[in-house]
């Protein structure tokens, strides 16, 4: 009886032992799932964290390229405008002196 109560107790130790090893090799791989699935997740982030971060400055290039445009055409109608500016200057001082001139002859022509 006491070989029966040895094998009785030995099988259950070796089925305790068996399943304790089969826990621990069920939380290794659940846990190494769980960091799998965490790092496709994280790698999906990082993803479209870089698609968005590529796509906003792509569109602050084209936005820096469309303001340099615009500040060249800005700049050449400045200068046109300075040009204008001159010219007006040109025929306002033309205009006083033909003003002052007539202004002249019309008070050498008034009776005393």
């Amino acid at each position: 009886m006491k070989t029966d109560t040895l094998i009785t107790i030995f099988g259950i130790a070796i089925t305790a032992i068996i399943a304790i090893a089969a826990f621990i090799s069920s939380t290794r791989a659940n846990r190494a799932t769980a960091d799998a699935a965490r790092e496709a997740v994280d790698a999906g982030a990082y993803a479209r964290a870089k698609e968005i971060y590529d796509g906003a400055i792509e569109t602050l290039r084209t936005r820096g390229r469309e303001l340099e445009t615009s500040v060249a055409e800005l700049r050449s109608e400045v200068t046109e405008l300075r040009s204008e500016v001159t010219e007006l200057h040109k025929v306002n001082s033309a205009l006083n002196e033909t003003n002052k001139e007539l202004r002249d002859q019309l008070a050498r022509f008034r009776p005393a």
